[in-house]
């Protein structure tokens, strides 16, 4: 059974005809299937009344693989399934009010603190509409065969991507071009500009790293073809699975880490705050008091022949 079916919000947005028009984007001639490294490595949770945990089915990711037990021995029982629909509306509403402080917390307040907060709300709506129809089936099935001894009886979720429209290789090109000026170029150039010798070579030697781990990324190319038996050696040699699992480890603990969702959410995080902490000083700085009739503006006296 489908339980949802529809475009991302990124893909609406480059399916926008301006930029077909630019010659940016191009529609696919067939749908492209996408895969993630948790299909290409065949890897499934199972949820039983013994692993379920509210944090651990909460925190998973969203296109996760997982098999959810609900008939048998070890089906989930229906008080684990009311406490994970509670845990995720719960975890939605919080996230929610950490928004809303935020923007208050950033002097955001009327009509534009509405707007946030409800824009915010709408793209948690996605989401939900998927639980709730996982949750719908589930209980629908929960308890089936609850003493069966032949075996217990699951629920499979899968998550199928495709890819209905592309960038062209001209602005494939460009976009690769801006990455490196913008990226790597002008930033190594202002540093040999100010001086500062050591810090340059350490730029160019971690953006060699960068450069490497980003534009000869083995996820990629898993993610790609769907297959993990692209490394040397002849299938079922034991060069054959060292490869296999040295390839493995590479995606897992390197490129597709946990821990890089963890630091990429923590860098986002900081760089609102600086950015709203920014537009906060501009702001004041603009504005000013009404002690000081506007700092910024005319009340500010120069002295010409001062020197420190």
């Amino acid at each position: 059974e489908i339980i949802y079916s529809g475009k991302t919000w990124y893909c609406w947005f480059i399916s926008l005809k301006i930029f077909q028009t630019l010659g940016m984007f191009v529609p696919t001639k067939e749908p492209e299937r996408q895969y993630n490294i948790s299909e290409v490595q065949d890897a499934r949770a199972f949820v039983t009344r013994n692993t379920w945990s509210m944090e651990t089915v909460y925190c998973r990711p969203s296109s996760s693989l997982y098999v959810v037990v609900i008939g048998g021995p070890q089906a989930i029982t229906e008080h684990q399934l009311r406490s994970s629909v509670l845990c995720n509306a719960l975890g939605k509403s919080i996230n929610i009010l950490i928004v809303a402080a935020t923007l208050v917390w950033f002097g955001l307040e009327g009509w534009v603190l509405a707007i946030c907060v409800i824009f915010f709300a709408i793209l948690l709506i996605p989401d939900m509409r998927k639980s709730y129809r996982i949750t719908r089936i589930i209980s629908k099935h929960l308890g089936d065969n609850e003493e069966d001894d032949e075996g217990d009886k699951g629920v499979f979720q899968v998550w199928e991507s495709y890819r209905i429209i592309t960038l062209t290789n001209t602005f494939g090109w460009v976009v690769f071009a801006s990455e490196v000026l913008f990226l790597f170029v002008y930033p190594l150039w202002a540093l040999i500009r100010l001086g500062n010798v050591a810090t340059s070579i350490i730029f160019v030697v971690i953006g060699i790293f960068t450069f490497v781990r980003t534009y000869f990324n083995a996820a990629i190319v898993l993610e790609e073809t769907g297959t993990m038996k692209l490394v040397d050696g002849e299938e079922g040699t034991p060069e054959y699975w060292q490869n296999i699992s040295r390839l493995n480890t590479i995606v897992t603990k390197v490129t597709r880490s946990h821990a890089k969702s963890v630091w990429v959410s923590f860098l986002i995080i900081i760089l609102l705050i600086l950015f709203g902490l920014s537009v906060m000083s501009v702001s004041s700085t603009s504005t000013g008091g009404e002690e000081t009739g506007g700092y910024g503006k005319e009340f500010v006296t120069y002295l010409p022949d001062y020197e420190y």
